[in-house]
């Protein structure tokens, strides 16, 4: 016979946890009911009710199963995935005790509290979000805050702006980072500092500086892309190479996706081959036919056959 899982569920953990205390309380009170106060040991700090304290937002006291769910969260562990649904579930509720927490926690820890900023959609987040996208020292945590950001601020009306603020900002990191998420956006005044990047001596600027090419429609940028294609780069930065063709479409784009149905990395010719589909090229058809003739890769045959039906 199956067995159920019967333990509890971190909202009713935390309303257990929260009766415990008000009874602990209850208790306390019925002891000093004759006026005089329970002796507490010398030098003791004032005691205060466990899982409650006021928020640093607006100083007024939060609910109790909030914190507790906040403090599961931080202890990470098995109760990490249910303390963040139970979290989630809460809403913009857990917004001003998230803009509190963020700025102790560690690299895991603010990636949980941005992805729970994503979900709540409230615009109070949004200036934190942007400076966890600009100044966060863990990447991972500046790429969630810029999905956070889309589903908060959709169109970036606000968030563009502020992104534009801290282009010229004097720490070249922030900057950077300052344009990936206006280029995120797909905001054109992005090209020109995406554009230099591409040069950048760090393989990862150059590989989020095409990133956010892809969704910016610049012909420019076909012809600055194509010495990356010739000039010893890696396979992660190739392949985006050909990502960012794929939604150019121009004359020069589409003859560097037709030369690269026979590069020697599948992923670039599984690349190439959607691009060419998503480009409508027509005039690649008899070179995809005769690739299909020869082609061994899965993924590479499965577009393919694809691109032959549509084109």
């Amino acid at each position: 016979m199956e067995m159920k899982d019967r333990s509890p569920s971190p909202a009713w953990r935390c309303v257990c946890l929260f009766a415990v205390t008000l009874a602990i309380a209850a208790v306390g009170a019925t002891a000093g009911a004759d006026g005089t106060s329970a002796p507490r040991a010398q030098g003791a700090s004032k005691p205060r009710p466990v899982h409650s304290k006021p928020s640093a937002a607006d100083g007024a006291q939060v609910d109790p199963e909030l914190i507790c769910l906040f403090d599961e969260l931080a202890q990470g562990g098995t109760l990490r995935k249910e303390a963040s649904e139970g979290l989630r579930e809460k809403g913009s509720a857990v917004v001003p005790e998230i803009l509190a927490r963020i700025a102790g926690g560690d690299f895991l820890l603010r990636w949980d509290l941005v992805n729970l900023l994503g979900y709540a959609r409230d615009p109070r987040a949004i200036a934190e979000l942007v400076h966890r996208a600009t100044a966060d020292a863990e990447r991972h945590v500046r790429w969630r805050a810029l999905w956070a950001l889309k589903e908060t601020d959709p169109r970036g009306t606000v968030a563009m702006g502020l992104f534009l603020k801290e282009i010229d900002n004097p720490d070249r990191e922030i900057s950077h980072h300052a344009v990936v998420g206006l280029g995120f956006f797909g905001d054109l005044r992005a090209v020109a500092y995406l554009h230099r990047a591409l040069a950048d001596d760090d393989p990862m600027w150059r590989w989020e500086a095409l990133y956010n090419l892809r969704t910016i429609h610049d012909e420019t940028t076909s012809r600055l892309v194509e010495p990356i294609l010739h000039g010893g780069e890696s396979e992660l930065i190739r392949r985006e190479v050909f990502m960012v063709l794929s939604n150019i479409c121009d004359a020069n784009a589409i003859e560097l996706l037709r030369e690269a149905i026979d590069d020697g990395d599948p992923g670039v010719r599984w690349r190439a081959v959607q691009g060419l589909t998503r480009c409508r090229d027509k005039a690649s058809y008899p070179l995809l036919l005769k690739l299909e003739e020869q082609e061994q890769n899965q993924a590479v045959c499965v577009a393919l056959e694809a691109a032959l039906a549509e084109l």
